[in-house]
């Protein structure tokens, strides 16, 4: 009985310690995940036939387009299906520290995590990420965008 009471004592010590292992990582890794800022990358989907326009953004503005998703309410709409021409943002940041990688696409007003979809009622993302972009595409594409955006 004694073998027995020391065997269940040993395995509920044992538990005990791996659980605090387990959450030390699982608080390291959430840490890392909301203190680690990166560089982001943004990619305007408007053509079928050849290479997307795509940007770098710094991690100032990544942040703050992060951000800004965060901050809009959810949503059952989906995005409407694109046909030519504009197809919406898409956003990637990697998070150097944690290795994790986060992205989410917007089109006319609703952006998309992966898991959530989001109403942007003003747009104002997607007139941030147009803006953060102006260098990197034609005049004439800006402008198409620009209207879509609207």
């Amino acid at each position: 009985m004694k073998t027995m009471c020391a065997l269940v004592f040993v395995i509920a010590i044992y538990n005990v310690q791996v659980e605090r292992s387990v959450l030390q990582i699982a608080e390291t890794t959430i840490m890392n995940h909301k203190t680690a800022g990166g560089e982001g990358e943004v990619e305007l989907m408007i053509f079928s036939g050849r290479e997307n326009p795509s940007w770098q953004l710094p991690e100032e503005q990544t942040e703050k387009v992060f951000a800004m998703l965060a901050a809009l309410p959810k949503t059952t709409r989906k995005a409407p299906e694109g046909g030519l021409g504009y197809g919406g943002f898409r956003v990637r940041r990697s998070r150097a520290k944690s290795g994790l990688a986060e992205e989410f696409e917007i089109y006319r007003g609703i952006a998309f995590d992966g898991m959530n979809h989001f109403r942007d009622e003003q747009g104002k993302i997607e007139k941030f990420l147009l803006e953060s972009g102006k260098a990197n595409m034609s005049e004439e594409v800006y402008k198409i965008v620009e209207r879509a955006v609207k």
